[in-house]
C-alpha cells in the first residue's frame, strides 16, 4: 500500500515516497533542545504530486516547537545555537556566498517558477506585489528576492 499526504493547498493526496525531496531520520538541533528524540523519528520535505505545493511531514507533534519560538528563540545565548543578536545574524546570512546559501537556492527556485507561470500566462505581470515573509531569516530572503532596481520580483 502507498503511503500518501494530503496537500495543505489543493486537498488532493500524493505519495511520499515519490514526492519527498528531502528525509531526514534524525532531529536537528531545535528539535533536540525541546527533548525530541531519534526514536522513531521521521521528517520530510515533499512536494505535491498536482500543484507543486513544498510542505513537511514530521513525526513530532504539530505544537513541539512551540516552547522554543515562544520562549528562546530570539533571546541571544538562551541556546547554545543563539550566540549572536539578531543584527549580527542577519549580516552573517546576508555576506554568505551564493554556493553556501540556502536562502539564495531558495529564491533562484521561487524567480524561476514567477518566470514560468508567467510565460504560461499563469502569474500576471505587476509592479505592486505584496509579499509576507514568514519565517525568513530575519528578512533575508526579501533582500534576496529585490531587483537591480529595488523592486521585488
Amino acid at each position: 500500500m502507498v503511503k500518501k499526504f494530503k496537500c495543505y493547498l489543493c486537498l488532493e493526496y500524493s505519495g511520499i515516497e515519490e514526492n519527498t525531496l528531502k528525509s531526514y531520520v534524525v532531529p536537528d538541533q531545535y528539535e533536540e533542545a525541546v527533548g525530541i528524540t531519534d526514536l522513531a523519528y521521521f521528517r520530510k520535505w515533499v512536494s505535491c504530486g498536482n500543484c507543486g505545493l513544498k510542505q513537511s511531514l514530521h513525526s513530532r507533534s504539530n505544537n513541539a516547537l512551540d516552547v522554543l519560538y515562544e520562549n528562546l528563540y530570539r533571546k541571544p545565548s538562551a541556546v547554545p545555537w543563539r550566540k549572536y543578536t539578531n543584527e549580527e545574524t542577519f549580516e552573517l546570512v546576508r555576506k554568505l556566498p551564493p554556493e553556501s546559501s540556502e536562502t539564495i537556492e531558495r529564491v533562484s527556485y521561487v524567480k524561476a517558477r514567477i518566470c514560468s507561470y508567467q510565460m504560461m500566462g499563469l502569474f500576471p505581470h505587476k509592479s505592486n506585489y505584496r509579499l509576507l515573509d514568514v519565517g525568513g531569516q530575519q528578512e533575508v530572503l526579501l533582500l534576496n528576492l529585490r531587483t537591480k532596481t529595488g523592486r521585488y520580483l
